[in-house]
């Protein structure tokens, strides 16, 4: 699936659908209550430790199942914390000070 980024999304939502396609049980899933874009809460299958492939590289983050199958997948921060390694190097700084 193609999916967009946001920073503030907290879980990767994928279609039901792509569970079934990837023969995941999901009759044992915990509910996971979310507020949506729209403001309304809602509850959905919440699975975690799921690899995922993002552009050929194996990733594992939580992902929620849309049962209704029409949120579009939504790439958030845990999706992104996990695929990236941030951190922070006391050597390699953006800001040059004028001398």
């Amino acid at each position: 699936y193609l999916c967009i980024v946001s920073t503030g999304a907290d879980f990767l939502p994928l279609p039901a659908l792509a569970a079934r396609q990837a023969k995941l049980t999901m009759s044992y899933v915990p509910l996971h209550s979310v507020v949506a874009a729209s403001g309304r809460s809602v509850k959905l299958p919440l699975l975690s430790n799921v690899s995922v492939s993002v552009n050929g590289i194996i990733i594992v983050t939580d992902v929620l199942f849309d049962p209704s199958n029409t949120a579009p997948p939504i790439f958030g921060w845990r999706a992104i914390q996990s695929a990236f390694d941030a951190g922070f190097s006391a050597e390699e700084w953006f800001w040059e000070p004028r001398l």
